[in-house]
């Protein structure tokens, strides 16, 4: 069993590493993994203040800003482009002492999505039914693997969203933030204003961790 617990009043960066570690709990082998890790891993960003310390205790989880400088590994990263076609690589301190709970970390933090960007669509559509400020109809449509997912039903209330597979997985993993990606190009919207505004609070919702 993993419990995954976060600072309280923490910055969004710690939910949203949160987020992603029970995405992965969620998968059995992923799961069994996390059991098994016991160190400290911090992750820090090489272009602005962000850091997060994440204690594994063999299936106790806990996320904190700030990095620990006792931590068995230290990631140092861009944590604003991690995910996206070329990104730089991570500087990784403490893999080779660490190897086996290094590899560990890397599993758990970039977890599998099953169904790629469509099953990210319907996860998140599942979690946020019933949710306010959920549109009547969702179209999602790839740009650059082609096709698309449509959730919902015609309503008075419609979204659509377009983009390259890796900025969907983002967007709706919760690993990106909706207006962001709309204001930086990496994903299109079509919508009008108040259902855009409506949406983009539920996506806010996921990126944060809310149950």
């Amino acid at each position: 069993m993993v419990t995954i617990t976060l600072e309280e009043h923490g910055p969004p960066i710690v939910h949203i590493l949160g987020g992603t570690l029970r995405r992965a709990s969620t998968q059995p082998k992923l799961a069994r993994t996390m059991e098994r890790l016991n160190g400290r891993v911090a992750l820090k960003s090489t272009t602005d203040p962000q850091a997060v310390t994440i204690a594994f205790a063999k299936g106790a989880v806990h996320v904190a800003h700030g990095a620990d400088p006792a931590a068995d590994v230290t990631i140092s990263v861009d944590l604003n482009t991690m995910g996206r076609p070329g990104a730089p690589k991570p500087k990784v301190k403490g893999a080779a002492r660490h190897l086996g709970f290094a590899l560990g970390v890397s599993k758990v933090l970039d977890p599998p999505t099953p169904g790629g960007w469509a099953g990210a669509v319907d996860e998140f559509w599942a979690w946020a039914d019933g949710r306010a400020g959920l549109p009547d109809q969702l179209r999602v449509v790839c740009t650059d693997e082609g096709g698309e997912t449509l959730c919902g039903s015609p309503g008075t209330t419609s979204v659509e969203v377009h983009g390259p597979a890796w900025a969907l997985l983002g967007v709706f993993t919760g690993g990106d933030h909706l207006g962001a990606a709309i204001l930086e190009h990496r994903v299109q919207v079509v919508a009008d204003f108040p259902a855009l505004s409506r949406f983009v609070g539920v996506i806010s919702q996921l990126l944060l961790g809310r149950t």
